[in-house]
């Protein structure tokens, strides 16, 4: 209704209801969370911990458990979330930071209990690495024991204040020196790693919007 382009339509009696279908169809379609699409790794010795994956935006859990899952490899347990927010029906993303709080709740209650208790880190990948700076920041849906964000969709300013007595730490930011939000990225860690020996930012030369080759081994590392 705000697209200019679309203008000469709006008042034609056919494309009023076609919105008028649309927002109902859209409605619908976020009445509910579902927790159907997430997704649970587990690594073959015990968990010492688990990493709660936030996929992109036009993403699902599918893919953030593609990326997160060798974490498997060094003993973290991978829950995977999908969004159950929609601007249509295959796009996907976290744009409710309090809708995605409780339904990073709600899928952490259905962990089996022994995975309830073990340490839990934060993480994600651009929209979803906004939402885990949001949480490890905010301490809801509950206090993270680290953070590690990859390409987050954030910037200066954007972010929940620090709750009384959070450090961001231990925390990992990592974005390609080629991806257009780049310079948001080093916006945040600026505003977000001041005075936090715990906190750090890779810039990976010649990559774009995306994970880097070598992300597995930055993982361990982090972990």
């Amino acid at each position: 209704m705000d697209d200019d382009d679309l203008a000469g339509l709006q008042a034609l009696e056919p494309f009023t209801r076609l919105v008028d279908r649309s927002r109902v169809q859209w409605e619908q379609a976020n009445a509910h969370p579902d927790r159907s699409g997430d997704r649970l790794a587990r690594p073959d010795a015990a968990p010492r911990g688990v990493v709660v994956a936030l996929h992109g935006a036009e993403e699902d859990a599918d893919d953030a458990m593609a990326a997160w899952r060798p974490a498997t490899n060094h003993g973290f347990a991978v829950l995977a979330i999908r969004s159950s927010q929609r601007t249509s029906p295959h796009y996907r993303s976290w744009p409710d930071p309090e809708r995605a709080a409780a339904e990073i709740a709600e899928a952490r209650q259905l962990l089996p209990e022994q995975l309830r208790s073990l340490p839990t880190v934060a993480a994600g990948f651009s929209a979803g690495g906004r939402i885990a700076l949001q949480w490890a920041l905010s301490g809801s849906p509950g206090p993270v024991s680290g953070v590690i964000a990859v390409a987050p969709a954030a910037s200066a300013g954007s972010l929940p204040r620090r709750a009384s007595g959070t450090e961001l730490s231990p925390a990992l930011l990592i974005v390609g020196a080629d991806d257009e939000l780049a310079d948001d990225v080093v916006g945040v860690a600026e505003e977000l790693g001041s005075g936090s020996g715990g906190f750090r930012l890779d810039v990976v030369p010649g990559l774009g919007h995306r994970f880097p080759d070598d992300f597995p081994e930055r993982l361990a590392a982090a972990l």
